[in-house]
């Protein structure tokens, strides 16, 4: 609501790069997006600005921000694809783009954070989390009514130099001390890289061979999972590329 993760900076400016670099025909674009992918250092950030040059099947610049794998990495991964499960599974994020296409770039980014990452991620992880303990959670600061009147507003007010959630920090100005509203964030992620490479690496290297004969072993690639392993240990690929493998593996 308030634009304060990295995609309402992001988003933007690969949205305007995709504008100017969808003038380039389709016989130059891939060429010289297959160029930059081999030349450029192996990494996340580097695939995806890959994808974003090639329009390798993605729907929208943000929802490439947002994924884990590029869609030329889920077609490695993935056995075979279904187009209608494919068509199927894009048809929430083409109305949730459809929804967005009146409002500005950075509000843009917020209805879809809204309508995916938060819906799907946030508000399902605290319901269950909070559930599992017995408690009751209230999320305010996404009220309907502060999210229209938030929407209604400029995007480019909701950013300001270095200054996360400059509105809500202006807000909150003569409230709480200042040590509080502008202390760092702090964020909540778990030390699953350093699990991964250290305590759990012996289960982790006993469980990816398992993949390819778990319950949807059928629809991985192998020698594709094999490879997200070993470009974690490399440094290639954060640790959300393999853990996410592992617990697909793992669905009964």
């Amino acid at each position: 609501m308030f634009a304060g993760y990295s995609t309402f900076r992001d988003v933007p400016p690969m949205e305007r790069f995709d504008r100017f670099w969808g003038r380039f025909p389709s016989f130059l674009r891939q060429p010289l997006a297959r160029a930059f992918g081999s030349q450029a250092p192996d990494s996340d950030r580097n695939r995806k600005l890959t994808a974003l040059g090639g329009r390798d099947g993605a729907l929208h610049p943000y929802f490439l921000a947002r994924a884990l794998f590029t869609p030329e990495q889920c077609n490695a991964l993935l056995t075979s694809s279904d187009n209608d499960v494919l068509a199927r599974a894009n048809s929430p994020l083409q109305d949730g783009l459809r929804r967005a296409g009146s409002l500005d770039a950075i509000n843009r980014v917020s209805y879809l954070e809204a309508r995916c990452y938060m819906l799907n991620t946030l508000l399902r992880d605290s319901d269950v989390m909070s559930m599992a303990h017995g408690l009751e959670l209230r999320m305010p600061l996404i009220d309907h009514q502060l999210a229209d009147k938030l929407l209604a507003l400029p995007g480019a007010w909701k950013l300001y130099r270095n200054v996360p959630k400059p509105l809500l920090v202006g807000a909150l100005k003569g409230t709480l001390p200042n040590e509080i509203v502008h202390r760092k964030k702090q964020g909540f992620t778990l030390p699953f890289e350093r699990w991964l490479r250290e305590n759990l690496r012996a289960e982790i290297e006993a469980a990816v061979p398992k993949i390819g004969r778990g319950p949807l072993g059928s629809l991985f690639n192998y020698d594709s999972v094999v490879q997200v392993w070993d470009d974690f240990l490399n440094q290639r690929a954060s640790w959300p590329h393999i853990w996410s493998l592992i617990c697909a593996g793992a669905v009964v």
